[in-house]
């Protein structure tokens, strides 16, 4: 399932950390409103670190403050997060974003809080 801003999103990270290989945790049990996908890019030469990055948040406006101008809040109701980690953290290709059994929670709590 590829959400709505999915392919922009990609190509907008990949445009910003080039050449690097990729892949991405599935989010497992998703709702019918929204599906989010953690996609990981690779250290390289260029950059010894991992990017991690959503992809689907995007599809639905966030809840923001009845109190913000209605073009501040255009700007601001649809996001995506995004995060680094060192090159040695040994994040492990897995068929779905569950994959807590693929390695120690010391090593899965940030994907598991994007």
């Amino acid at each position: 399932m590829d959400g709505r801003y999915s392919s922009e999103v990609r190509r907008y990270f990949s445009r910003l950390f080039p050449k690097r290989e990729s892949f991405t945790y599935g989010e497992v049990g998703s709702d019918d409103q929204m599906h989010v996908d953690i996609n990981v890019l690779k250290p390289n030469a260029r950059g010894n670190y991992y990017v991690l990055f959503t992809t689907g948040m995007s599809d639905l406006p966030m809840t923001l403050p009845p109190e913000m101008e209605e073009g501040e809040r255009k700007a601001l109701e649809r996001a995506e997060l995004f995060l680094s980690l060192l090159g040695d953290w040994l994040l492990e290709e897995s068929e779905s974003a569950s994959g807590a059994e693929l390695f120690s929670a010391e090593k899965y709590w940030p994907v598991r809080m994007l």
